[in-house]
């Protein structure tokens, strides 16, 4: 075999090998995006699900906030309204003292 064709024998080998290198990038290349869509998917669909999942469980604790508000404001009121009765009963006291204290037997 001359030099001639046993280099253009070696060159056939070499364009084939780069052939089948460059065809196996091609596959990988599909295979890596079909993963990269597939992946996509399923983040968007757990996103989605998360999404739901939270926003029903903020509506929860929207209808459990308002709750405790009214139950806060209901008992802000209520305790003003002892407070109140309270500071009447100490004036009440307050003045019957005035008056005992003022009693000739105290002076």
């Amino acid at each position: 075999m001359k030099e001639k064709e046993r280099f253009e024998v070696l060159l056939e080998d070499i364009k084939d090998k780069v052939q089948l290198v460059l065809e196996g990038h091609g596959t990988l290349d599909n295979k890596i995006e079909n993963v990269r869509q597939e992946l996509g998917g399923k983040i968007e669909a757990v996103k989605s699900d998360l999404k739901q999942e939270l926003g029903g469980k903020m509506d929860h604790l929207d209808e459990k906030v308002e709750r405790f508000g009214k139950h806060l404001s209901a008992t802000a009121v209520a305790s003003y309204a002892l407070l109140s009765d309270v500071q009447k009963d100490v004036q009440g006291v307050k003045q019957q003292l005035d008056e005992h204290v003022c009693q000739p037997v105290h002076r």
